[in-house]
């Protein structure tokens, strides 16, 4: 194993701003050497240059070697440790800013996906060096330096900066389906909750207008309009069965049962009630 190496410089002029760099540093760790479980307030990456480590986040395990970065998004419990074998030397980086999540969301970065592998791995460790070399400067205006070196840093991370046309499409096409099929699995799970769709959309890394977008451009609807007809829907097999209004809209995600009749008489032209009434009456004719 290398020597021991361990180093840390910190932005003695942070502030505000879209994209702005915290702390950098560099560690060659020692086997096993481990840190989490944690929750942090800021956006952390991590550049493999040797060794083998292993990180934890939202019930996913990810074995990592040299050439791979993962990133640790605020507000999510992570862990990560170095192999015993061949105990990992990477460069990390600390930042936050305003900006910060839509542009690891164009790269392809999320909580979900937070593990990328770089095809210029050379690249990213100069940009790295250059970042932590800025900070242990500590001259004027070096925050604005180091994120120069940050954004830069983000393009060489982009999984789809080599790629042209229909194939860098298809690649983008692909990630905002399965995302979507991610979230569509969270309202079928949530639906008898108080459902977010902006808490969802943060969650999988999208600014909720961008998501409703994306969500509507794979299914032809909204996520509203999709959680409304899934609980109308489900309100009205609920009704086939020998429950009162009131359980059945706490089952499909309302408090109010009033409220729950008004949206389900504006969703279907009538009120529970009265289809109760009708399927009873038509069951035995098989009308509806």
């Amino acid at each position: 194993m290398e020597n021991q190496v361990f180093a840390l410089d910190f932005n003695p002029w942070c502030g505000n701003g879209e994209a702005v760099v915290l702390f950098s540093g560099e560690h060659q760790t020692e086997a096993c050497q481990e840190r989490g479980p944690q929750v942090l307030d800021y956006y952390l990456m991590h550049l493999v240059l040797s060794g083998k480590g292993r990180f934890q986040t939202r019930g996913n395990t990810f074995e990592l070697r040299a050439g791979q970065c993962f990133f640790i998004f605020p507000n999510e419990l992570t862990s990560y440790a170095a192999m015993p074998d061949d105990p990992w030397h990477y460069r990390w980086v600390g930042f936050t800013g305003s900006r910060v999540q839509h542009i690891l969301t164009s790269i392809g970065v999320t909580p979900h996906h937070p593990v990328i592998h770089l095809s210029h791995l050379q690249h990213a460790k100069y940009l790295c060096t250059q970042i932590q070399a800025t900070l242990n400067r500590g001259a004027a205006y070096c925050d604005l330096e180091a994120t120069g070196y940050l954004l830069l840093l983000f393009a060489a991370c982009g999984p789809i900066r080599s790629m042209e046309g229909e194939d860098k499409l298809a690649l983008v096409k692909r990630h905002i389906q399965k995302q979507v099929r991610e979230a569509i699995h969270v309202l079928h799970e949530r639906m008898p909750e108080k459902v977010s769709i902006a808490e969802i959309a943060l969650k999988a890394g999208y600014n909720p207008s961008h998501f409703s977008k994306m969500f509507k451009s794979c299914t032809g609807m909204t996520p509203n309009t999709y959680l409304l007809q899934l609980r109308m829907e489900h309100a009205k097999l609920l009704l086939k069965k020998t429950l009162t209004i009131q359980e059945i809209a706490s089952q499909v995600g309302y408090e109010d049962p009033l409220y729950f009749s008004r949206r389900f008489k504006a969703y279907f032209g009538f009120p529970p009630n009265v289809y109760r009434k009708m399927h009873e009456m038509a069951d035995s004719y098989h009308l509806l």
